[in-house]
C-alpha cells in the first residue's frame, strides 16, 4: 500500500513539472535573459539584510484609505489594481473589520448587498445562488477552499475579505456559483506591534484577543501570534465559548527568498438557533385546535440545556516564494484542513411536521428528537506554479501558471431516538420540560445510521494571463483549467460493505475585457464570461456520467476611480447553471438526466466616498432576479432588492478629538420561504429585513500608543429579522444586542 502511494506520488510529481515547464518555459527564458541584461548593466551593491516584499503577490492595508481599497490578490492571486481586473470585487478591508467589531462573517457579509446569510454556520447565498444544499458560494482562506457550515470561521487571524461576483473557478477550484469569499491571512512583518482587544455584550457574552508581531532576526525572519478567548451566553441565555491560537513566521531566506508558515487552532462550543416551526404562514403565531391564534415568540430556545455542538478546526497554510528575477518568480503553497463537528442535542422532529394541537387546546406540543452526530473532515491541498511578468510584441503579460492537487476526506457517524420518546416541548412556555436521565444516554437511542467515509482526489493544471496593452489602457484576461475528479464512497450501512468508485473529468474557462477611457484609469469598462462547475458523480440511463454542473456568468459593468477620495462600480450580470440532475420516472426503473437549473440575472452599485478626511461613506444596492427555469418560480430566500450602507464621522480637532460615530444599515426586500414535500402549507412571504447598526468610540493617543473605548448596538431597532425560512420553520436573527469595547496598540 505504502509503495503504491509512493509510486502515485512521484508520478503526479513528474506530471507536475512536465506542466509547469510546458506551460511557463518560454517564459521562463526570456525572462532570464532579461534578468542576465539587468545583472550586466544594473548591478549595485545591496545589504545582505535587505528584505524583498513580493509585493507582485501581497496586498498590505498600507495603500487602503479608510474603507476605500484599490487593489486586490484574489481575482488572479496577484497584487493587481482592481480598477485592471475584468470583475466585479469588494474589499473589507481591517479598519471596516474593526469599526464593525467582526467577529465572523455575519458581522460584515451582508453590507455585500447581493448577499443574504440563511444560517448560523457561515451558510449565505449570493447574487441569489448559495441557499440550497446543491448550490454553492465559495469560502477560501488564503486562496485554499474551506470546509462550509458546521460552525463560524472566526476572523481572529484576518487582514481583510475579497469578495468575487459569480463563478471564479479558474484559480479557486469548484462549485462557487454564486461568488467567492476570500479571506487574506495577517501575516508576520518586520516591526514590532501588539494590539489588544476586549468586549462584553449585554447577553453576558465575554471575548479578548491579542495580536502581536515582533521580528526574531532583523530583516531575517518575525514572528506574529494571534489568540483569542470567549465565554458566555448567547441571545437565547445558551451557554457558548470559544478559544483560538494562530501563530505565524515570516523567514526571509535569502535576498529573494521568502517563507510564509502558519498554524491556527480554534474551538468553539455553542448551540443551535435549531429554528421555530410556523403554521399557516404566520412565524409570530400559532393557531389553536379550537382554530383561535394565539402570539408566539419565534426567538425563544427549544434546545435542552444540556445540549452541545463543539466544532474544532486545525488549519497549516505555507507559502514559499522564490524570484528569479523581478520578472519571474515561483511560487508553492500548501494547505491543510482538519475539522471536527460534535453534535449532542435535542432537534425537532421531522421538520416540525410532528405538531401536537389536540392533547391540550390552550396550547401547541412539539416532539423533538435527540441526536448524536460526529463529523470529521480532512483537506490536504497543494498547489505549485510560475509567476511571469514579460513583454511580447508591445504586449505586457502577468502569466500564472501551475498545477494543483486536493485530497479531501469526510467522515460521519449519527444516531438519533424517534420521534415520541423524548418529552414534548410546550412552545408557549419559556423552557422545555425537564429531560429525563435516560433519554440523555447515547446507548438507547435507535435508528443509527452507520459510518460513511468519501474521499475525493481533485488534480488540476491550470493557466491565466492577464496581457496589458496601449500603455495600459485594454486589458484581456484569459485562463483555462483542467480537474479530474475523483470520489470513492464507503458505505457500511449495507452488508456487504458497498464501496463506490466515480471519475469525472471538468474544464473551466475565464476571459475577460478592461478598457481604460482615460490615462489615469478614472473610467473602466469592464466585460467577462466566467464558468465553473461541480460534479454530479450521477450515472444516466445507459450508465455513462452526467456531465458536470456548469455556472456559466456574462458580466459588464464600468468602474470610476477618482484619486483616493472616491470608487463606485455598477455591473449588470447573468448567471446561468446548466446540467442540474433531475431523476425521472421512467417504465422500467427511474432514471436521472439534466436540465437547465438556476437563473440569476441582475445589477448592483457599490461605492466608497471619502467625503472628507474625517468622514467616509461606503454603501451598495443589488436587484437579484433567480428563478428556477425548471418551474419558474422564483428562488426562495433571494430578496429582489438589498440595500446597504455603513459610515464614519470622526472628530480630529477641538476638545472632542477622537470622538467618532458609525452607522449601518442592512435592507432586504421580503421574499419567499422555501418549499418542503412533506409540509402541506403553503409558501408564504418572508418580512422585510432591517438591521441597523449604531455605535460611537473615543480614542486617546500617547505617543506611539492608542488607547480606544467603543459602545455599539445591533439590531437598534430590535427587528424580528428572519435569516432562513422554510414553509414549516423559521431562523429569527438575534435581537438589540449592545457591545461594550475596550481596545488599545502600541
Amino acid at each position: 500500500m505504502n509503495t503504491s502511494i509512493l509510486t502515485m506520488c512521484s508520478f503526479l510529481n513528474a506530471l507536475k513539472l512536465l506542466c509547469i515547464l510546458t506551460l511557463v518555459f518560454p517564459a521562463f527564458v526570456q525572462a532570464q535573459s532579461r534578468l542576465t541584461s539587468e545583472t550586466a548593466g544594473n548591478a549595485q551593491p545591496s545589504s545582505a539584510d535587505e528584505v524583498i516584499q513580493m509585493s507582485v503577490f501581497d496586498v498590505t492595508s498600507d495603500r487602503d484609505v479608510g474603507y476605500l481599497s484599490t487593489n486586490s490578490e484574489s481575482a488572479t492571486r496577484l497584487n493587481v489594481p482592481i480598477s485592471d481586473i475584468p470583475q466585479s470585487i469588494l474589499v473589507f478591508n481591517q479598519e471596516f473589520l474593526d469599526d464593525l467589531l467582526a467577529e465572523s462573517f455575519d458581522d460584515f457579509v451582508m453590507y455585500d448587498p447581493s448577499v443574504q446569510t440563511v444560517s448560523e454556520d457561515d451558510s449565505f447565498n449570493m447574487r441569489g445562488i448559495g441557499s440550497g444544499s446543491t448550490d454553492q458560494v465559495g469560502s477560501y482562506y488564503n486562496g485554499f477552499p474551506m470546509e462550509a457550515g458546521y460552525g463560524k470561521q472566526m476572523l481572529v487571524t484576518t487582514e481583510r475579505a475579497e469578495i468575487l461576483k459569480g463563478p471564479n473557478a479558474v484559480l479557486y477550484g469548484a462549485g462557487a456559483f454564486g461568488g467567492t469569499m476570500n479571506l487574506v491571512s495577517k501575516k508576520a512583518m518586520f516591526k514590532t506591534a501588539t494590539r489588544m482587544n476586549m468586549t462584553y455584550d449585554s447577553n453576558g457574552y465575554f471575548l479578548s484577543k491579542i495580536d502581536f508581531n515582533t521580528p526574531v532576526i532583523k530583516r531575517r525572519l518575525a514572528f506574529r501570534l494571534n489568540a483569542l478567548w470567549a465565554n458566555g451566553e448567547d441571545a437565547r441565555s445558551n451557554t457558548k465559548s470559544a478559544w483560538a491560537i494562530a501563530p505565524t513566521f515570516t523567514w526571509q531566506i535569502a535576498h529573494r527568498t521568502v517563507l510564509i508558515a502558519e498554524y491556527t487552532h480554534q474551538v468553539q462550543e455553542s448551540v443551535a438557533n435549531v429554528g421555530f416551526p410556523v403554521l399557516g404562514g404566520n412565524p409570530f403565531a400559532m393557531q389553536m385546535a379550537n382554530g383561535s391564534w394565539r402570539a408566539v415568540d419565534p426567538r425563544r430556545r427549544l434546545n435542552d440545556a444540556d445540549d452541545l455542538r463543539e466544532n474544532t478546526r486545525d488549519v497549516i497554510y505555507a507559502d514559499f516564494r522564490h524570484e528569479f528575477s523581478n520578472h519571474l518568480m515561483f511560487r508553492s503553497m500548501f494547505g491543510y484542513e482538519f475539522k471536527n463537528a460534535y453534535q449532542n442535542e435535542v432537534y425537532p422532529s421531522s421538520g416540525f411536521t410532528n405538531l401536537d394541537r389536540t392533547s391540550d387546546p390552550t396550547t401547541v406540543w412539539l416532539s423533538p428528537i435527540y441526536r448524536f452526530y460526529d463529523y470529521d473532515y480532512k483537506n490536504v491541498r497543494t498547489r505549485n506554479e510560475l509567476v511571469a511578468k514579460i513583454n511580447t510584441w508591445g504586449l505586457k503579460h502577468q502569466i500564472i501558471g501551475g498545477w494543483s492537487w486536493d485530497r479531501q476526506e469526510r467522515r460521519s457517524y449519527r444516531r438519533e431516538s424517534t420521534a415520541g420518546e423524548y418529552p414534548k416541548i410546550d412552545l408557549f412556555n419559556h423552557e422545555p420540560r425537564p429531560v429525563p436521565e435516560e433519554y440523555k444516554n447515547r446507548s438507547k437511542l435507535k435508528n443509527a445510521n452507520p459510518n460513511s467515509l468519501q474521499t475525493m482526489y481533485l488534480p488540476a493544471y491550470y493557466i491565466n494571463d492577464l496581457i496589458s496593452m496601449f500603455e495600459e489602457r485594454f486589458f484581456i484576461q484569459t485562463g483555462f483549467k483542467y480537474i479530474d475528479n475523483r470520489r470513492n464512497t464507503i458505505n457500511m450501512r449495507y452488508n456487504p460493505v458497498r464501496t463506490d468508485f466515480v471519475e469525472e473529468e471538468s474544464t473551466t474557462h475565464s476571459l475577460g475585457l478592461v478598457y481604460h477611457f482615460t490615462r489615469d484609469k478614472a473610467w473602466t469598462l469592464y466585460l467577462n464570461n466566467n464558468t465553473t462547475y461541480s460534479p454530479n458523480f450521477t450515472l444516466a440511463r445507459d450508465g455513462s456520467m452526467l456531465k458536470s454542473r456548469e455556472g456559466d456568468q456574462y458580466e459588464g459593468g464600468i468602474k470610476y476611480v477618482y484619486k483616493d477620495k472616491f470608487s463606485a462600480m455598477f455591473s449588470a450580470y447573468s448567471i446561468q447553471i446548466k446540467n442540474e440532475p433531475e431523476l425521472v420516472d421512467g417504465d422500467d426503473t427511474d432514471y436521472y438526466i439534466t436540465t437547465d437549473g438556476i437563473r440569476s440575472r441582475g445589477v448592483e452599485f457599490i461605492a466608497h466616498w471619502n467625503v472628507t478626511p474625517v468622514w467616509q461613506i461606503y454603501g451598495g444596492y443589488a436587484y437579484t432576479h433567480c428563478i428556477d427555469k425548471r418551474t419558474g418560480d422564483r428562488r426562495y430566500n433571494v430578496p429582489l432588492h438589498g440595500v446597504s450602507l455603513f459610515t464614519r464621522y470622526q472628530l480630529k480637532q477641538g476638545p472632542l478629538k477622537g470622538l467618532s460615530f458609525r452607522f449601518g444599515y442592512q435592507w432586504r426586500d421580503s421574499s419567499m420561504s422555501g418549499v418542503n414535500a412533506s409540509s402541506p402549507e403553503p409558501e408564504w412571504r418572508i418580512p422585510t429585513f432591517i438591521n441597523i447598526t449604531a455605535g460611537a468610540s473615543y480614542e486617546i493617543r500617547m505617543k506611539k500608543k492608542r488607547f480606544q473605548i467603543s459602545l455599539q448596538v445591533k439590531n437598534l431597532t430590535d427587528q424580528y429579522n428572519i435569516s432562513n425560512a422554510r414553509n414549516i420553520y423559521v431562523r429569527v436573527a438575534d435581537p438589540r444586542t449592545w457591545i461594550l469595547g475596550l481596545g488599545s496598540r502600541f
